[in-house]
């Protein structure tokens, strides 16, 4: 038979039930804190280097060409063979006039023969004009004048280069002097401030584990004389969800610790595979929010570099577990000061 009634071993497990949940509750914050990175550090200016400028190609005047036609060239031709023309022509009628009268046959071949004569004759004309017109403007392409355009094309390139140089060289300087001046607040201003930032922000994050740990000790060592202590739940009744459903069972009843655990065991493989979860839940809930203010109010005092006063974490569980943990010495003590009195009246 248990040495507790029924409403110290309702408040037994409540109290195992509370801290049980506030330990899952202070492990996933230690696990969050710890998974805290500080910002990355500043990326250094970088320097921006322009690109060479292109080259500027020259704008050639177009070389020049000679006006002299087909025609021109068989007019001089004409004049300066002219007479020569005349006689061959005499000639060549008397020739033509002459064989007709002697053998008509060969006028057939004469009729034959001239337009291939002919037509030889333009074909060598037009290559000697051909030839005579490139020679022409091989002179025009090596004229002063239009050596002198070219000359003058290529010096108007090259200025143009030239200042299109200087300009980009300008820009440039400008650019690496913008560089200089990031570059000095990036490394006398910039860094010195981000590795200040982090070295604070490291010692507020190991103040941060050093409290959740030492509380989890606390907690720890708080559940564990609780067990002890009390002797009343044993190691298969210590999960938070059965935790939980014995403390709704036997606080909103007057079953005892033993007729409650005999109505978990009945129908504990249903609840295990369907309800144990929302049971965890609840049971959390039930801190969550408490938790979560206390955090950040213990947070706000390390941020501020202030000493963690007992009214900045009384909400959290180090104070609730020992006025909780002296209450049930205080309830263990009155107890057995009872039993002793009653013991004591009995044999009066």
């Amino acid at each position: 038979m248990s040495k507790f009634t029924q409403t110290e071993e309702t408040m037994i497990v409540k109290n195992a039930m509370e801290l049980t949940a506030t330990i899952k509750l202070e492990e996933k914050e230690l696990r969050n804190i710890k998974s805290e990175t500080f910002r990355c550090s500043p990326k250094p200016p970088e320097r921006r280097v322009l690109s060479k400028p292109k080259n500027i190609q020259p704008q050639y005047p177009p070389k020049p060409k000679t006006t002299y036609s087909y025609t021109d060239y068989l007019k001089d031709i004409f004049d300066k063979y002219k007479k020569n023309i005349l006689f061959a022509g005499i000639i060549a009628i008397i020739i033509i006039v002459g064989v007709f009268l002697i053998e008509p046959i060969y006028i057939v071949m004469i009729l034959f023969c001239s337009p291939l004569l002919v037509f030889s004759v333009l074909v060598a004309s037009c290559c000697t004009y051909y030839t005579k017109r490139n020679t022409l403007n091989q002179e025009l392409s090596k004229s002063p004048e239009y050596l002198q355009a070219v000359e003058n094309a290529k010096k108007d390139a090259e200025e143009q280069q030239n200042a299109l140089i200087k300009k980009i060289q300008q820009e440039q300087e400008k650019l690496d002097a913008e560089y200089e001046d990031k570059k000095r607040h990036y490394e006398d201003v910039t860094i010195p401030e981000y590795n200040k930032e982090l070295h604070t922000w490291k010692m507020i994050q190991e103040k941060k584990i050093t409290f959740l740990e030492e509380e989890l000790q606390c907690n720890n060592e708080a559940l564990n004389n609780l067990y002890d202590a009390s002797k009343l739940i044993s190691l298969t009744y210590r999960e938070l969800w059965i935790l939980k459903w014995l403390y709704d069972d036997m606080s909103t009843s007057d079953h005892d610790i033993r007729y409650a655990t005999e109505l978990l065991d009945r129908d504990r493989q249903r609840l295990a595979t369907e309800e144990s979860g929302r049971y965890t839940a609840n049971a959390i809930k039930t801190m969550d929010n408490t938790m979560k203010t206390g955090f950040n109010a213990v947070y706000n005092a390390i941020d501020y570099g202030n000493e963690l006063q007992e009214d900045s974490i009384k909400i959290l569980s180090k104070t609730r577990r020992d006025n909780n943990i002296g209450n049930l010495i205080g309830t263990f003590q009155r107890h057995h000061t009872n039993k002793t009195l009653d013991a004591l009246l009995t044999k009066k």
